[in-house]
């Protein structure tokens, strides 16, 4: 297996920032998401845990931006990242039912990111030595459990006659007209044969996704193609987080070597030297 850690560092500094972002704006809408759940987890006879932080959310909002901070600085390396998994299955507890499937996904992908050397890179204190094989297994499990959501996507899609008929991507945009604030969903429903065919080809592409990620002669195409969607969606429905986070883990698939490359492009195009 590959030990690649460039990767690792950037999506920790990443995501560490975009639930920054998340948690600071959750601040000034505490009592819409975090008090929707009160029934959920209510055990008579048991001492309900989630509503004690509930009473206390504000404390907890701060404990969990804490961590954050440390875990985008590599401060506590391991542990704090074990932290910033508990602290978001704690928040996604209390916020249920407000929490969606891209919740879930990066949920999960935070648990497996738990033994993932992040520290090479944009840490305090850089971890050294060879990654060992819980590194190279968690981001193995990563890439798996992408793959998974894409594969799980797809499997759901064949079954559906909206998209095997070719009509979902119209009912798609039809849904964002009112959201689609660069109306993408109005000029693509102009052409109503056009928009079978972009079924049809999302259909064929979440399908072969979790094959021909893997090569490398054909993984940039996926890449590619799965990150236009990703914005286009973004775009139209305005979920930016979950988009955010299912571009995000693209990067996985991208090794050490060829972030490097990627940085001598681009330093070579601004710069014009390497």
């Amino acid at each position: 297996m590959r030990s690649d850690v460039i990767y690792s560092a950037i999506f920790r500094v990443v995501i560490s920032l975009m639930l920054i972002i998340d948690i600071g704006g959750n601040l000034f809408f505490v009592k819409d998401i975090y008090a929707i759940s009160d029934f959920v987890y209510h055990i008579d006879g048991v001492w309900n845990f989630a509503g004690f932080l509930r009473q206390h959310i504000y404390l907890f909002l701060m404990l969990y931006l804490g961590v954050l901070f440390l875990n985008l600085r590599g401060i506590g390396t391991y542990f704090t990242a074990a932290l910033v998994f508990l602290m978001i299955y704690l928040d996604h507890m209390l916020a249920h039912p407000g929490t969606f499937w891209g919740d879930s996904v990066l949920r999960y992908t935070l648990l497996y990111f738990v033994l993932a050397d992040s520290y090479r890179y944009f840490a305090l204190r850089r971890s050294l030595g060879k990654p060992g094989i819980f590194h190279q297994i968690s981001l193995l499990s990563i890439k798996i459990h992408f793959c998974l959501v894409y594969m799980s996507n797809a499997l759901y899609k064949w079954w559906s006659d909206d998209w095997t008929s070719g009509y979902a991507i119209g009912y798609f945009f039809n849904s964002s007209e009112v959201q689609d604030i660069f109306g993408i969903g109005g000029m693509f429903l102009q052409f109503p044969d056009f928009i079978r065919l972009m079924s049809w080809f999302v259909l064929i592409f979440q399908t072969t996704l979790p094959i021909f990620i893997w090569f490398k002669r054909t993984k940039w195409i996926w890449i590619s193609i799965g990150i236009l969607m990703h914005i286009i969606m973004a775009v139209t429905l305005q979920l930016y987080k979950f988009e955010l986070i299912m571009i995000l883990l693209f990067g996985f698939f991208v090794t050490d070597e060829e972030w490097r490359r990627i940085k001598t492009y681009f330093k070579i195009k601004l710069y014009g030297k390497r």
